[in-house]
């Protein structure tokens, strides 16, 4: 529970009075809003989101399909093959 405290007090608390570390809480409703207007920018998080997704699934039918204890996944309803 302290550690909670101490990031609150250090860096959320103080960011809202305006002199914590880089204006922390403004600087994510400046972007939050920043994204729900400006469309490339929202055109380009979005891209960004399905790379890093189709990333982080690459990597994870690799452990599943060489890991001994995991059985196959069976195959997707799409069609898509799930270990290359």
């Amino acid at each position: 529970m302290h550690t909670l405290w101490y990031i609150w007090i250090d860096y959320f608390w103080a960011s809202l009075k305006g002199n914590g570390p880089e204006a922390l809480v403004q600087t994510v409703a400046y972007a939050a809003i920043a994204l729900a207007i400006y469309p490339p920018l929202r055109k380009w998080a979005t891209q960004e989101e399905r790379a890093l997704r189709a990333e982080m699934h690459r990597k994870m039918d690799h452990i599943i399909f060489h890991h001994p204890d995991i059985p196959p996944l069976p195959p997707s309803p799409s069609g898509d093959s799930v270990a290359s």
